[in-house]
């Protein structure tokens, strides 16, 4: 059985031709192991290796047993050699990377029994389910978009002794809340609001230390960690932590002295995907390094001041693009957001980050 049909790969303005040998009932029984797909495609020298490449990273994102091979001389073609068994087969199809693909692409049904979770495949969310879950996510981005109108950052008024320091105090929180048991989004929400501080002036009356240890007593108040360990954590006077953390409140207000990083706006796009986990690996097959790659970017200046949903929708966009994860923007987060892919004031912020990715 033969089916072909027009596919556009890295946004190629050749179309591809998609071929799938399907072995039959008459077939021998060698090939009920081996599956063959050829990709042909008009494109050469460069172009096929791109081609080659993004095959590549987005099998390899998606745990498949598929392998490119290598190519011959002059054939425009790329075969793809599936090498496994028939219950391989299965309980790869069957597994979470192929239903979260299935699912950004709209192509899971009530039929295909599958959901997007990150508990795995274990029964296809109701409509109701997931509109409730579109609300939720949409009215947690709303109050993000509120924060960031009233909570912006003016980098130019930080000073610049800080602004060097900063990679240093960054790394710090980030071990920091390693350390007291903290989750990866307390870490960079007290990142952000030592930026949000630094920019008010404190950073020329209390020491960058100091002011890190603050930021982090203040957005970890909930947790029974005191004072006393984090002044040893940051190598500060107790009474001194006490004290800084009094004047960035003060500075900043009791009502507004919160911060929401663009980790915890990352996780909530990951979770309209119907990503539940925190683990950047099981999570790598629908959002590629961007769990793993949100420390560089925390300490990078490239961003800094930017609105953390920007950040955000830049980071999810490049790592799954430089994955391979086709489409990069589903239409699920087009609708969330209201960014397009080719929306012209993201463009400068998915090109810094597809930077710091490169670089990991």
């Amino acid at each position: 059985m033969r089916h072909q049909f027009p596919m556009h790969i890295a946004q190629q303005a050749h179309p591809c031709m998609h071929e799938l040998h399907q072995v039959t009932a008459r077939a021998p029984i060698e090939p009920l192991h081996y599956q063959h797909v050829h990709i042909y495609c008009p494109a050469q020298g460069q172009d096929m290796e791109s081609l080659n490449t993004i095959l590549s990273n987005q099998l390899r994102s998606l745990g498949s047993p598929f392998i490119i091979m290598p190519q011959v001389a002059a054939a425009p073609v790329i075969e793809i050699h599936f090498a496994a068994n028939s219950l391989a087969t299965a309980q790869w199809l069957k597994g979470p990377a192929v239903a979260a693909v299935l699912g950004l692409l709209g192509l899971v049904g009530t039929s295909a029994g599958l959901a997007v979770t990150g508990r795995g495949v274990d029964g296809m969310l109701t409509s109701q389910e997931d509109m409730q879950r579109e609300v939720n996510c949409r009215q947690a981005l709303l109050s993000i978009q509120t924060y960031e109108a009233a909570c912006q950052i003016n980098v130019q008024n930080i000073p610049q002794a800080l602004l060097v320091q900063r990679g240093e105090l960054v790394q710090l929180l980030l071990h920091s809340a390693s350390c007291l048991g903290l989750s990866a989004e307390l870490a960079h929400d007290a990142i952000q609001l030592m930026d949000r501080a630094s920019a008010t002036g404190l950073a020329t009356s209390i020491a960058g230390r100091l002011l890190a240890a603050a930021c982090m007593h203040i957005v970890a108040q909930q947790d029974p960690t005191g004072p006393s360990l984090l002044a040893v954590l940051f190598q500060v006077a107790p009474q001194q932590l006490l004290i800084a953390v009094t004047a960035v409140r003060q500075v900043l207000g009791s009502s507004s002295c919160i911060a929401v990083s663009a980790m915890r706006v990352l996780r909530l796009l990951l979770e309209r995907l119907g990503v539940e986990s925190h683990d950047a690996t099981t999570s790598s097959h629908v959002c590629g390094q961007a769990l793993s790659v949100m420390s560089k970017i925390a300490m990078s200046p490239l961003l800094l001041g930017c609105p953390p949903s920007v950040v955000a929708v830049a980071v999810l966009y490049a790592c799954r693009m430089a994955a391979g994860l086709l489409p990069a923007w589903p239409v699920t987060l087009v609708t969330l957001t209201g960014y397009a892919e080719t929306n012209a004031m993201l463009q400068p912020y998915i090109k810094a980050v597809l930077q710091l990715v490169l670089e990991v």
